[in-house]
């Protein structure tokens, strides 16, 4: 009998403690509540959304311990629910606060508004989990936590809302987190889907371009170049790629009409004006050396006419660069100027360093 009293005394000891405990957290959860409508400064007021969020949690556990009938029922999260599961949502702009101020602090909010997403005192809630995951994916990718920032995109990715911008980080993520050759081909892969599925985005297009120069996959640049070129036939960039390949090829007249193309598009577009100069000079220069020995005439003509074409255009990268900012336009001018015998020769000469 001492035995079973002492059992009886020990179970209601321990439901009168958690009944006074959860008591105790609720009047503590009341008295934050009730500063928030005089706080005035914002990193104070989001640490207190902070702690009311963390103290009802608190309560509500305590809150749910089984009577001594081994029931459980709860007293406070209706009213806790009503009242913080609306305040809970400031996490979210706490998080934006801290954006641009404190990464590490707006993550741990938003963190704790994802991580309360299921909670019963909040799952009734109209939840902003896409937004809250995207948010704190992009400051994760800030502070080089590239890892977290895959996960928060991956969980945006779920929502519509928040789906497009988050694929885009989360290719982002994947290319800073690629260490082996299948990581590489899953990236590549997973990114030439993307751009497939959202061909308006820009920067898919680039991070392709990229990957394949940095790896030196030259063919598979330039049919992906010429493939672009059959859907926007009228980007300059995929243009100018295709004439840089051709150029490097040795491929001058091809070179050149793409060149062109590029130009088109932009009239002032410097590196295109300035690469067409190069190929007719490069042209030029490939003829005089191809018939060295024995030119007549009309090889001359040839080689002087693709050198007059040249200057057009290297005249024209010396008006909108004078400065040289952008593309040193002084060598090759110069040698043009010479082989046609030009005054000017001398004084280009002057501007180029050896």
């Amino acid at each position: 009998m001492m035995f079973l009293s002492c059992c009886v005394g020990s179970i209601w000891g321990d439901n009168v403690n958690h009944a006074a405990q959860a008591d105790k957290a609720n009047r503590e959860l009341q008295l934050l509540v009730a500063k928030l409508p005089v706080c005035r400064d914002s990193t104070y007021y989001y640490s207190l959304i902070e702690k009311i969020v963390e103290k009802s949690i608190e309560c509500d556990s305590l809150d749910c311990q089984p009577n001594a009938k081994g029931k459980v029922k709860p007293r406070y999260r209706h009213t806790n629910s009503s009242v913080v599961g609306k305040l809970r949502r400031k996490l979210v702009d706490g998080g934006i606060y801290y954006q641009g101020k404190d990464p590490v602090r707006g993550l741990a909010l938003l963190q704790l508004y994802i991580d309360t997403q299921h909670h019963p005192l909040f799952d009734k809630s109209k939840q902003e989990i896409g937004p809250a995951a995207l948010c704190a994916g992009k400051m994760a990718y800030g502070i080089k936590d590239y890892s977290k920032a895959e996960r928060m995109a991956d969980l945006a990715l779920q929502h519509i809302e928040t789906a497009k911008d988050a694929a885009q980080l989360k290719i982002y993520c994947m290319k800073m987190l690629m260490k082996t050759e299948k990581d590489a081909v899953i990236y590549i892969n997973s990114l030439l889907a993307l751009h497939e599925k959202d061909r308006s985005n820009h920067n898919y297009v680039e991070l392709i371009i990229q990957y394949y120069s940095d790896k030196g996959l030259a063919d598979e640049l330039a049919h992906f170049v010429d493939h672009e070129l059959e859907n926007s036939p009228r980007n300059k960039m995929l243009w100018a790629l295709k004439g840089e390949r051709h150029m490097q090829l040795h491929q001058w007249d091809t070179a050149i009409d793409a060149f062109k193309c590029a130009i088109a598009q932009d009239s002032l577009f410097l590196p295109a004006i300035y690469n067409v100069g190069i190929c007719y000079t490069s042209k030029a220069i490939q003829l005089s050396d191809k018939h060295k020995e024995d030119k007549d005439k009309v090889q001359i003509d040839s080689i002087n006419s693709l050198l007059e074409e040249g200057k057009v255009y290297l005249e024209r990268a010396k008006e909108l660069d004078p400065a040289r900012h952008t593309v040193d336009w002084a060598p090759p001018l110069y040698q043009i100027y010479y082989a046609l015998n030009d005054k000017r020769a001398e004084n280009i000469k002057k501007l180029i360093k050896y």
